[in-house]
């Protein structure tokens, strides 16, 4: 086992890539800062919310998404539960949301 304890900063710089092994891993800290690219191979689980802003090129989802347990909105259009005015049977188009 190895156990490291400072009093302030600890930084740790490699040369080339580092690669930590082990069963699992915790950051006990409440901000954690990453400056690069974030790639997950396994499933990413949050618990407390999700925020953010697109990059320069905004945000891509793709594949399946499945929302409960909440509203789905956009733009602030709330997707389950608004209305369209002027709707018509056939070929035509629906009014605007309302």
């Amino acid at each position: 086992a190895v156990s490291v304890t400072a009093g302030g900063t600890v930084s740790v710089t490699a040369g080339g890539a580092a690669t930590l092994t082990a069963p699992s891993v915790t950051l006990d800290t409440p901000i954690t800062h990453c400056t690069g690219a974030v790639t997950v191979d396994g499933l990413l689980t949050y618990k407390a919310g999700l925020s953010g802003t697109g990059g320069g090129a905004g945000t891509t989802i793709t594949g399946s998404i499945t929302q409960s347990g909440g509203t789905l909105s956009s733009n602030g259009i709330v997707l389950d539960s608004h209305h369209h005015s002027g709707v018509q049977p056939g070929g035509g188009n629906t009014g605007v949301p309302v």
